[in-house]
């Protein structure tokens, strides 16, 4: 309720960075209020972007989505899952990593980049949410895009329906993978040996036009 009342009162603009920390918010809200207040001036009133329409000037392979999977560590230590999405196609590719750091994000990516051209794609275009736990690695991803002329977009913080591509199909490959290891009577510290055969299916078979 403040954080609405504070938009309210100001019109959703005029805060610099350090009025910002001055204001009594939880750090998720702040960093909210910071991105509005980043992009108002240039989308005063109109925001409608999302991956689904943006993707549509792409080619196959060209513009994916992007989200992160974090279970308990597995036997191996690895804790999380970074999917990509195919926006034509809807194929997906999947990264296991330990660590949910800058340095392995650009690892991610770089295998992203490497599957696509085994397929004689070009990398485009990323899309991802903005994530207030993390910022880190969306600094490293921007970074890492503007290298290897990649153009990155986000969507606002907490508007994750903007990314749903990538939301439907981490709540798809995760009740598979829980699916699995109660078949197979496993705890979840074998998530990862449940998690790879629930996206199989989604790695190698296209379901969209």
């Amino acid at each position: 309720k403040k954080f609405q009342a504070t938009l309210r009162a100001t019109d959703g603009h005029g805060f610099s960075a350090a009025q910002i920390d001055q204001i009594h918010l939880s750090p998720y809200l702040k960093h909210t209020l910071a991105w509005q207040m980043a992009h108002q001036r240039a989308r005063p009133r109109k925001h409608t972007r999302t991956h689904e329409t943006t993707h549509k000037k792409y080619r196959l392979g060209e513009s994916w989505s992007f989200d992160w999977q974090s279970f308990l560590p597995d036997d191996r230590g690895i804790q999380h899952a970074m999917n990509f999405f195919e926006s034509v196609s809807g194929l997906v590719y999947t990264v296991y990593m330990s660590t949910k750091t800058a340095a392995d994000a650009e690892r991610a990516f770089k295998r992203l980049r490497a599957h696509a051209r085994t397929h004689g794609w070009t990398l485009r275009h990323l899309w991802a949410d903005s994530d207030p736990a993390a910022p880190h690695v969306a600094e490293a991803t921007e970074a890492w895009c503007d290298r290897h002329g990649v153009l990155f977009q986000r969507s606002p913080p907490y508007q994750h329906y903007r990314n749903s591509r990538a939301e439907l199909t981490n709540q798809y490959l995760k009740r598979q993978t829980y699916l699995l290891l109660a078949t197979g009577r496993l705890t979840r510290k074998y998530w990862t040996h449940a998690h790879a055969p629930a996206a199989y299916p989604r790695t190698t078979t296209p379901y969209r036009k």
